[in-house]
């Protein structure tokens, strides 16, 4: 990990210090886990000794190695219905699937919107069945008409 990233997720975990007691340990759905915003996610998460459910389809993203003891991985599409055996009792959802790089949104306009849409909707659903937070999280470009 170069020492920018390393430093910005220690920023980061310190301002959520405040919110400690309702990070530490609890379950949490990721999707888009190995893009941007999740990546960074999942590090932060790791520090809180969170148990995470990651998800990606890699459309625009590469699997990556984590060092999460309480890591497990889903491959799976966001804007598809989920599996019903996902059901388990999430605390969070944090939805921050997307399609954000203009190479690939131009290469998949409609999965990109497919993800924002669809994949906000079962984020929403999963977490309306857990009774979780969730956090959601969408790209500019969804909006930007280009």
């Amino acid at each position: 990990m170069t020492k920018i990233l390393e430093s910005d997720i220690q920023e980061i975990c310190g301002r959520l210090a405040l919110y400690e007691s309702e990070l530490r340990g609890k379950k949490v759905l990721l999707t888009g886990c190995y893009g941007f915003l999740g990546s960074y996610f999942l590090r932060v998460l790791e520090k809180f000794d969170c148990v995470v459910v990651g998800m990606d389809n890699f459309i625009a993203t590469q699997r990556t190695g984590t060092q999460h003891k309480n890591f497990a991985f889903l491959q799976h599409d966001v804007s598809k219905p989920f599996p019903p055996d996902l059901a388990m009792d999430f605390d969070l959802v944090i939805a921050s699937a997307g399609i954000a790089s203009p190479k690939y949104y131009s290469q998949f306009p409609l999965e990109t919107i497919e993800s924002a849409i669809a994949g906000a909707k079962n984020c929403l659903e999963i977490a309306k069945t857990c009774q979780a937070k969730i956090l959601c999280f969408s790209s500019s470009e969804v909006y930007s008409g280009s």
